[in-house]
């Protein structure tokens, strides 16, 4: 399942990697052979470069993986064909890139939500036991005033029926 899941990604990776080559393969065959561009040059040079790097460890890897010959030498690219190659590997790193970056990038941002509002859910609990215990304070208060007030009344009930005895004799 891994593997067909690997082969669909890369399949997607290609397809939308190629207008990307085809871009780069066009400007660079058709725009650089009219321009004098140094740096342009140098980009084309670069992509060559790179081009027959990847061919180089590509083979090396297809003849481990088939057990062939590794004393045949490996033949470089053509500058066209090279040059594809190099752009064919800079289009699909950028479009690998992107495709692992995004989603890392959002489970990042998610898990950052996440955690704010748990810190959030904490403040407010918090906050409401702070208040809950303030709460708790101040009614043991009330009812000791309440039970002063209830003492007080009781001694003035007990002054005022004594007084009544006092009075009636």
């Amino acid at each position: 399942m891994a593997v067909l899941l690997f082969k669909l990604f890369t399949l997607v990776c290609r397809t939308m990697a190629r207008p990307l080559i085809s871009y780069v393969t066009y400007y660079n065959r058709v725009k650089l052979q009219s321009s004098n561009g140094r740096v342009l040059n140098k980009i084309k040079v670069k992509l060559v470069q790179l081009g027959q790097i990847v061919n180089y460890y590509n083979t090396m890897i297809n003849r481990k993986l088939f057990k062939l010959s590794t004393k045949d030498p490996i033949r470089p690219l053509t500058e066209d064909k090279a040059l594809e190659r190099g752009a064919e590997f800079v289009s699909e790193f950028i479009v690998y890139a992107i495709l692992i970056t995004l989603p890392i990038y959002e489970l990042v941002k998610l898990s950052k939500s996440s955690t704010e509002k748990e810190n959030e859910k904490e403040n407010k609990m918090r906050k409401m036991r702070n208040e809950l215990n303030h709460l708790v304070v101040e009614n043991e208060s009330i009812m000791n005033e309440l039970e002063e007030i209830k003492d007080s009344v009781m001694k003035l009930r007990n002054q005022i029926r004594e007084q009544k005895i006092t009075n009636k004799l």
